[in-house]
């Protein structure tokens, strides 16, 4: 039976667009014989990452790769209400569009300059969520990778106010590995982003699997396995 690895995150681990899942874990897979079992989803955050994870734990998978951020990071009204993605259902789709429509006529009525805005996700939650998996990981290395840089460049200093929190938690744990990704990719912008300039492209794709071959290779790789 192939080695598993198991892949958590958001629309950047799905793969969108020509790299639906067909992104970094799967580029992975293939150079290393694994079986990857994908759980991208679009527009997802640590919350739903707690559930997609607590839904799957059992899986046998070698080592987990935990990619979060984007949506966590996003500057939005404060107070907002928010509906989870996963898991879903025809109630959550409703009171997902009632919560983007009272943000857009919020917007519309400037209500957020007496509301003020907050991350979607603040930066203690998004620590505590990672530390769940982290914990119910329960030995298996974790790999936290690192944010890309998005065009929108207004973005960028919270994404990498977000990243820190991924530095910390692979100092403290010695089962878990950091993927540094921000500034390669920044000096890549052009070349590693498909045209929304948010989403992973194949160039990318195959950056972040070299990196996480790398990481596999040197740190986690059963002692006495042979490298490929």
């Amino acid at each position: 039976m192939k080695p598993r690895i198991l892949a958590l995150g958001d629309c950047n681990t799905k793969g969108e667009g020509p790299c639906l899942y067909n992104s970094y874990p799967e580029a992975f897979a293939r150079s290393k014989g694994f079986e990857v079992i994908n759980l991208g989803h679009t527009m997802a955050s640590t919350r739903e990452a707690v559930r997609i994870f607590d839904d799957n734990a059992h899986t046998d998978a070698e080592f987990i790769t935990v990619q979060f951020g984007l949506v966590d990071a996003w500057r939005t009204i404060a107070h907002a209400p928010y509906v989870l993605y996963y898991p879903d259902n025809k109630w959550r789709y409703i009171g997902r569009k009632l919560a983007k429509k009272y943000k857009k006529i919020s917007k519309k009525l400037s209500l957020a300059k007496w509301m003020g805005e907050d991350h979607l996700v603040s930066k203690a939650e998004y620590r505590a969520n990672l530390e769940h998996i982290i914990h119910n990981a329960r030995g298996r290395p974790v790999v936290l990778l690192e944010t890309a840089p998005n065009r929108e460049l207004h973005r960028n200093p919270h994404i990498q106010a977000y990243n820190t929190v991924l530095a910390d938690l692979a100092a403290e744990h010695e089962s878990v590995y950091l993927l540094p990704l921000y500034d390669a990719f920044k000096e890549h912008l052009d070349d590693w982003l498909q045209d929304d300039g948010t989403h992973l492209n194949a160039q990318g794709y195959a950056f972040v699997s070299q990196q996480l071959e790398r990481i596999y290779d040197l740190q986690i790789r059963p002692q006495g396995s042979p490298v490929e």
